[in-house]
C-alpha cells in the first residue's frame, strides 16, 4: 500500500461522477487555476484528525468468507444432529450462509412437494402397489 502525505490542495480526477463543468480554483500562492471538466480539488485542510484507510485485499476478503462458511457449516452439522431441533428453521438460517442460496431457493428446497392424487408413497406402505405394478405382499414373521 502506498501512503501519500498531501500538505496543500491538489487537483484530482473525479471518476464515477457526472461531468462537472470546468471551474476556477485559487491556489494558496494566489495563482488561479482553470480546472478541466471531471476534476475536483482535494484540500487536506478540510479533513482534520487521524484518517485510517479502510482497504482490504481481495484474497483477505475471500479468506474471511471461506472461514465464515466453514464455521457456519460446522454449526449446521452440530445442530442437525440433535433430533429435538427444528430442522426446517436450521436449514432456513444456515443454508443461505453455507451455500449462498437465496431465501426463496431455500424455501423451495425445504418445502415438500404435495403428492399428486392417485400417487402412493411406497415408503409409507411397502405393500402399496405403484400404478400398474403388481407387488406381492411382504412376508410376515421374517426379520428384515
Amino acid at each position: 500500500m502506498i501512503q501519500l502525505n498531501i500538505t496543500e490542495p491538489m487537483v484530482v480526477r473525479a471518476s464515477g461522477q457526472e461531468s462537472t463543468a470546468p471551474t476556477e480554483f485559487e491556489m494558496p500562492s494566489g495563482d488561479i487555476l482553470n480546472l478541466p471538466a471531471n476534476t475536483l480539488v482535494f484540500d487536506p485542510d478540510e479533513y482534520t484528525g487521524d484518517w485510517i484507510p479502510n482497504v482490504s485485499l481481495e484474497i483477505d476478503s475471500e479468506n474471511k468468507k471461506a472461514a465464515s462458511k466453514r464455521d457456519n457449516l460446522q454449526e449446521y452439522q452440530i445442530l442437525i444432529q440433535d433430533p429435538t431441533n427444528n430442522l426446517e428453521e436450521i436449514k432456513k438460517i444456515y443454508l443461505p450462509k453455507i451455500s449462498g442460496l437465496t431465501a426463496e431457493e431455500v424455501e423451495r428446497i425445504i418445502t415438500p412437494v404435495a403428492p399428486e392424487p392417485g400417487m402412493v408413497d411406497p415408503m409409507a406402505d411397502p405393500n402399496a402397489a405403484i400404478e400398474g405394478e403388481i407387488v406381492p405382499p411382504m412376508p410376515t414373521g421374517v426379520p428384515v
